[in-house]
């Protein structure tokens, strides 16, 4: 069966990179270049809840502050929206890296929770990213979403029972219990998470740690232990890399220089900002951009 989905998912790349399908919840991706070290798509960063597959080639990124591998036959759940830094991407042109992105509905994950509770629930998550290996209950309706693709009445009345399919199978394994914190609006993570989405809205203002505790409905202490239990990072931290990774969008698409970008993120001071850029990505702006250049 992994060998069905790793032909549709060839099948259906018409180039290298990132590639968008006719459902927009499904992002295809293939790479053959040499293994190499590869600075992370500065417009891409991991956008939650997600289910990522790999189904052949390797990978190895930074995301938030751990360096997470993505390995063949494997799947890999996220539920909190954390900045990728930077990727090692193990591919050939005779053996690419190939594998899906399939974004997971808040909204079927809410509606499955109200009507079970999966076995996993009573283990909480301390990192929002979760991998295990594939199973065929997850291949085979994966396999279904792909077909779906050559036909525009498939995709529009049985893709969303089968991508439905799909969590559920998630909620049923070892997934279950991430993503019962994520349905579940009471939860530690959904709390979290409702600061995040404010962070993400507001990261060029300066933080009110207070204003952002009162949101999860925890006092200041307890809100700073359960951010950075989930994201391995401080609010600050988080904000920080936002806005680092924003300023690193602006320079690599030529739109702005180094200190117009950092001001542009609400920085104040130019040499604070190329400090904290090379601490986070290796380099400053300048070489950094044209690593990535080179590199793409």
């Amino acid at each position: 069966m992994l060998d069905q989905l790793r032909q549709l998912i060839e099948a259906n790349c018409r180039g290298d990179g990132l590639i968008g399908t006719a459902d927009p919840d499904l992002t295809l991706f293939r790479s053959r270049k040499p293994g190499r070290w590869v600075a992370s798509p500065p417009d891409m960063p991991l956008r939650e809840p997600a289910l990522c597959v790999v189904v052949a080639g390797h990978k190895a990124a930074t995301i938030g502050t751990r360096r997470v591998a993505y390995e063949p036959g494997f799947c890999t759940v996220s539920s909190v929206e954390l900045p990728v830094t930077n990727m090692t991407v193990d591919a050939t042109e005779a053996e690419p890296f190939l594998g899906l992105r399939l974004s997971l509905d808040q909204s079927v994950l809410s509606e499955l929770w109200a009507r079970f509770t999966p076995p996993t629930l009573m283990t909480v998550p301390d990192w929002p990213v979760s991998a295990s290996p594939l199973t065929g209950g997850i291949v085979e309706p994966l396999i279904r979403l792909l077909r779906h693709l050559d036909d525009p009445l498939d995709l529009a009345v049985i893709a969303p029972d089968t991508r439905r399919e799909v969590i559920y199978r998630l909620m049923r394994g070892a997934h279950g219990g991430i993503l019962a914190q994520l349905a579940n609006r009471d939860s530690r993570l959904s709390q979290v998470m409702r600061s995040i989405t404010h962070i993400r809205s507001t990261f060029t203002e300066p933080l009110h740690i207070a204003e952002l505790a009162k949101m999860a409905s925890m006092s200041t202490s307890s809100f700073h232990d359960h951010f950075k239990r989930i994201t391995t990072m401080t609010p600050l931290q988080y904000q920080k890399q936002l806005r680092l990774h924003e300023a690193r969008r602006l320079i690599f698409e030529g739109s702005t220089d180094a200190a117009r970008a950092g001001f542009a993120v609400g920085y104040e001071s130019p040499s604070q900002f190329s400090r904290e850029y090379k601490r986070l990505f290796g380099a400053p702006p300048l070489r950094d951009a044209t690593r990535f250049r080179q590199a793409s």
